[in-house]
């Protein structure tokens, strides 16, 4: 639970989430589309200068994950992966490529916004399917193998370093999923997309309550709270007052 709190943390002065810290761009889309005031009210996000990363005490070394913000070509966190494995920085370059193209944006957004019902229509069908040479082309082929074992599997055929590894298995892990259930070997390659893309929400994560908040006050609702309904009016079958 927690979720869009932030509360005062043991250092006076300071705030802290309790639960979400990690906001992703495309969480609150269709409201910034629909209230573009949101924004204003303080539904705001931004990026540190590295949006994920490893650290390795076995052997003293760190893996670097640049935000978009700071690295929009991702040549930067390029350079640190090559330090573990040439081939997995040219593959991170051809990732960065792939999540920045509309194709694949497209077919995110269809993914995640759409209901099921509509995810059966030749439009979003025929995206899905313009999109494979790019996969390809990216080399993450989605091959029989891929689409049925689990992100573990997956991750270890797409990343030769084990640095690299661990850094894209710990954020599934940060999404509650289990590393080892099959079937979901495809959606590793969509996590190690969106770790350049790990952004907060300024002010903390409270601020998102606030302004959605805000958008209801300004358009006329009223809110009572340690309040007791005694009636609810109803008119042509809809509640209309308490």
């Amino acid at each position: 639970g927690g979720c869009l709190a932030t509360e005062e943390a043991a250092a006076p002065g300071f705030r802290s989430n309790t639960h979400a810290n990690i906001i992703l761009p495309w969480y609150y889309g269709p409201v910034w589309r629909d209230f573009p005031e949101f924004w204003d009210y303080g539904a705001q996000i931004d990026q540190y200068l590295c949006s994920s990363g490893s650290i390795f005490a076995n052997n003293q070394t760190c893996i670097v994950i640049y935000s978009d913000k700071h690295d929009p070509s991702q040549e930067r966190t390029a350079r640190e992966i090559a330090r573990f494995s040439e081939r997995d920085a040219e593959k991170w370059l051809g990732l960065a490529a792939l999540e920045r193209s509309n194709e694949y944006q497209r077919v995110q957004i269809d993914n995640l916004f759409n209901p099921a019902e509509f995810k059966l229509s030749p439009d979003i069908l025929n995206r899905q399917m313009e999109i494979y040479p790019k996969l390809v082309e990216a080399g993450f082929e989605p091959d029989s193998l891929i689409l049925s074992t689990n992100q573990m599997h997956a991750v270890r055929e797409t990343w030769e370093s084990q640095e690299m590894q661990y850094n894209v298995l710990r954020f599934v892990l940060s999404g509650a999923i289990d590393v080892g259930d099959p079937g979901n070997g495809v959606e590793a390659m969509g996590m190690a997309a969106t770790l350049p893309t790990i952004s907060f929400a300024r002010g903390g994560t409270h601020q998102i309550a606030h302004a959605a908040h805000q958008i209801l006050v300004q358009m006329g609702c009223k809110f009572f709270t340690h309040s007791e309904v005694d009636k609810v009016i109803i008119e042509n079958g809809a509640a209309t007052a308490i």
